[in-house]
């Protein structure tokens, strides 16, 4: 019995040794939380509350008002954030939220309808644009004769024809050899047969990598060609390659990234059709890509641009495609099964 009252005294006192710990990294990860939160450095802020929520094994009004806060001004310049209303939430639930500090408890109440009127503003602000953008669609649609339908083919089948053989391209365009370039395997029915002076990355396909210095990369040329089930489904075309780094090439970098809305404006202006654009990141640089569809072809602007050195890189390929198919979509591309 005596041996049996030890052992639950020593499980007992390790446990509220362990407690008793617990709630002094608690409060010492609190008080870095706040010294952060004085300093401006709202990241941290949320780094250390995390470890006072894991020390504690829970959560109260206190720990959440200081975790909005920081999160809203994390977030300062992002009114579309979605992380303050559920926190919001969580902390007028909070058992203890009765006896919180009142002038702190009005103050995110305030938060909480500011909160909701950026939102209600942001939500209205789509609306209206949707609104314009069916509008101009239809009126662009109204106005579309034959000769635009004809138009957009034209472009796109400019560079080759669409469902032959790589023996029949290369026929009919010899100087190419496509056959004899790289032939990379981009999904299971898919090839991209790309010239031997390009180089592709995966982190960051569609766009070339690394241009070889034994070919020409100037804008206009044919990077590569699609081929999905033995025919030619695609052509990819480098419109940019432009790599001005140095320092005082900001302005001229700053020009090249406004090159793909200057060519879409130039396409849809002359084709009276807007793209369906999707941004979308690659390799962790902003890109863009803009797709223009009619029936069974389409053609897409997609680009890629970050800072690097005194200025940055931007690259810009157009794929002219044909898609039996007919799968309408701001996803669709080539390569995709």
């Amino acid at each position: 019995m005596r041996k049996l009252i030890m052992i639950c005294l020593f499980f007992i006192t390790g446990y509220t040794l362990n407690a008793q710990t617990n709630a002094i990294e608690a409060k010492a990860a609190y008080l870095l939380a706040e010294e952060s939160y004085g300093k401006g450095d709202y990241k941290k802020t949320l780094e250390f509350l995390s470890q006072v929520r894991e020390a504690l094994g829970n959560t109260n009004c206190k720990i959440l008002y200081l975790q909005i806060m920081a999160t809203r001004e994390l977030h300062a310049k992002d009114s579309a954030n979605n992380d303050i209303l559920p926190l919001i939430l969580q902390f007028e639930k909070s058992p203890d939220y009765p006896n919180f500090n009142e002038e702190k408890a009005l103050e995110i109440s305030k938060l909480k309808l500011l909160v909701k009127s950026e939102q209600k503003a942001i939500t209205d602000k789509q609306a209206e644009l949707t609104l314009a953008r069916e509008k101009r669609r239809d009126s662009l649609a109204k106005a579309r004769t034959q000769a635009h339908k004809d138009a957009f083919i034209n472009t796109v089948t400019l560079k080759g024809q669409f469902n032959i053989t790589l023996d029949e391209l290369d026929k009919a365009n010899p100087k190419w050899k496509v056959k004899k370039w790289v032939a990379d395997k981009v999904s299971p029915t898919v090839e991209l047969y790309h010239n031997t002076a390009y180089s592709f990355d995966t982190a960051e396909f569609p766009f070339p990598t690394i241009p070889s210095m034994k070919g020409s990369h100037n804008p206009f040329t044919i990077l590569g060609v699609y081929v999905k089930d033995g025919k030619v489904t695609g052509y990819q075309v480098l419109q940019a390659y432009s790599t001005y780094i140095y320092e005082g090439s900001l302005p001229i970098y700053n020009i090249n990234v406004g090159l793909p809305v200057s060519l879409a404006n130039i396409y849809s202006t002359s084709l009276l059709l807007d793209p369906i654009i999707t941004p979308f990141t690659i390799n962790g640089a902003t890109a863009n890509r803009y797709l223009w569809t009619e029936g069974k072809y389409g053609f897409m602007i997609e680009e890629m641009h970050y800072l690097k050195g005194g200025g940055g890189i931007v690259k810009i390929v157009e794929t002219k495609f044909y898609n039996p198919t007919e799968k309408e979509t701001a996803l669709y591309h080539p390569s995709e099964k």
